[in-house]
């Protein structure tokens, strides 16, 4: 596998995990959230469910279906 795939598939990993995180906080905030950094954080998942999307995207027509999710 090229180093750039790697290193992209790596990228995308490493997003997912935080995209995760960054839901179970929204879906259950911490104590003294306030509901502005919600709306952040919030706004925050959308952009990076597009990154992530285009990520596979990318990892998808580089190195096939194989690599990807």
């Amino acid at each position: 596998m090229q180093k750039f795939l790697e290193r992209m598939i790596e990228e995308r990993n490493c997003l997912k995990s935080k995209l995760d995180k960054a839901e179970k906080a929204v879906a259950n905030p911490p104590y003294g959230c306030n509901g502005k950094s919600l709306e952040l954080l919030k706004e925050q998942v959308i952009h990076m469910k597009a990154y992530l999307d285009v990520l596979n995207k990318r990892i998808e027509y580089e190195g096939g279906e194989k690599w990807n999710r």
